[in-house]
């Protein structure tokens, strides 16, 4: 496939978990290779689908209205790079923390490897801190 037609694929792909509150089960057939791994900060090993479908359903409890904005992207072979930027409500317990209502901006920046037409890989980093600041957890 083309660096442009895996760029299309990674950008659906954050269509599809915006529209579907983070299932990624639900889309699977359609962009995720069913082996397909996913790696985060303070993640000992990376999550296999499942459970990576897992975790986006506790960041979506936590931020239901959360939506990803694309801010640009880079291709080089299979591999495309991506600048996210990521807004949405703190209105479910987060990691202990409960519901302040605050408004969040994050960014992120990741990588996904995309192999005939499915995500078979990706890398993701974002502030974590950040996050955790604005949802009132720590101080800023």
């Amino acid at each position: 496939m083309s660096t442009e037609e895996n760029k299309a694929v990674s950008r659906r792909y954050f269509e599809l978990l915006d529209g579907r509150k983070g299932d990624m089960l639900s889309f699977a057939d359609e962009l995720l290779d069913p082996g397909m791994l996913s790696h985060f900060p303070g993640a000992a090993e990376p999550n296999d689908l499942p459970t990576q479908s897992g975790l986006g359903g506790v960041f979506w409890g936590a931020f239901p209205d959360l939506t990803h904005t694309v801010d640009f992207m880079v291709a080089e072979g299979e591999c495309v790079s991506i600048r996210l930027t990521l807004n949405g409500t703190h209105a479910g317990e987060f990691m202990g923390v409960p519901a302040s209502g605050n408004p969040l901006t994050l960014t992120a920046n990741g990588i996904q490897r995309v192999v005939d037409g499915k995500i078979t890989e990706q890398w993701v980093e974002f502030d974590s801190m950040s996050l955790m600041a604005q949802i009132g957890a720590m101080p800023s």
